[in-house]
């Protein structure tokens, strides 16, 4: 498989968190857009037959990867007050420079302690702003405000003008038709309220990567599900449930809800496997079997200093 790297730009502010299983949903409605339903169906067919034509991680902050979860290493025994008051900022940060895991910079809870005045982190207040907005609800028969429950609010991710991220993918597909893909997916907004202007997101740029061969720990890119549990060992994790919902021709329908799923977050981390990614495709996640949920990983290999 090839594996590229999407660089992505925002326009716009976010009502959907840019999380990869959302991503695969909006490629899913390209291909039936452009393609027809035979080509989405067949699409589909691959990842049963256990040949996934497109493996591909959440979107981050160019430049960066999640923090892995680490064994805690922090001693108590000749810590200084500067070092705690360095390990509760680390413990904030969700991401880190993306060079410890390409450059193989052994890595731990300690060693980023240590980093921390010589390497640029980025810090979320710094990049990111979530607002609550109101909204009106409209009755659609009278046209007009209902007098109760006629105000909900939503959650909105504001990023710095023109925010870039980058997507990390595992296909067979060339680079031209890789980078179609996911303009198509794209091209019509991403997530909620797009139809107001938000999820207004460009490609920039694809280019091919190398995934680190070697490491004693590997890093999950996604949020995902394992089929079974004997596939990795000495697993670190973050539990979430992730109540999705359709997209597409499905968003008008009478249930456009998924059924809750149980999933690790990204930054889950392992011992390393032969494999570049886990994961599977749900089944049974609606009352209409043909409807999937999106749950691999592609994953990347890092040395964790075990002090």
């Amino acid at each position: 498989m090839f594996s590229y790297v999407i660089t992505i730009q925002l326009k716009s502010a976010l009502a959907t968190p840019l999380h990869a299983d959302t991503i695969f949903g909006h490629i899913c409605w390209a291909i039936k857009f452009s393609e027809g339903n035979a080509a989405l169906e067949e699409f589909l067919s691959q990842y049963d037959n256990g040949n996934p034509p497109v493996i591909l991680s959440s979107a981050f902050p160019h430049g960066f990867l999640p923090k892995p979860i680490f064994k805690p290493q922090l001693s108590s025994s000749d810590i200084t007050f500067e070092q705690i008051e360095t390990y509760k900022q680390i413990k904030k940060i969700q991401y880190i420079p993306n060079k410890y895991f390409f450059d193989s910079i052994p890595v731990s809870e300690s060693e980023l302690v240590k980093d921390f005045k010589k390497i640029e982190f980025l810090r979320e207040n710094s990049y990111l702003k979530t607002v609550a907005g109101l909204h009106n609800t409209i009755n659609r028969i009278s046209g007009t405000m209902d007098e109760d429950q006629a105000l909900y609010s939503s959650t909105e991710s504001w990023y710095k003008e023109n925010s870039l991220f980058d997507i990390f993918v595992l296909t067979d597909y060339d680079k031209e038709k890789a980078k179609n893909l996911f303009v198509k997916a794209f091209e019509s907004g991403f997530g909620a309220n797009k139809s107001i202007g938000k999820g207004i997101i460009v490609v920039k740029e694809i280019s091919e990567t190398v995934f680190p061969k070697k490491g004693n720990r590997a890093m999950a890119l996604s949020n995902f599900v394992i089929n079974n549990k004997n596939d990795v060992s000495n697993f670190r994790y973050d539990l979430f449930t992730k109540f999705g919902k359709l997209g597409g021709d499905y968003a008008i329908t009478k249930y456009p809800f998924k059924k809750p799923v149980i999933m690790y977050k990204s930054g889950s981390s392992f011992d390393s496997i032969s494999e570049k990614f886990t994961g599977c495709l749900l089944k049974n996640i609606h009352s209409d079997e043909k409807i999937r949920h999106y749950a691999y990983t592609p994953v990347i290999n890092f040395n964790e200093v075990d002090e």
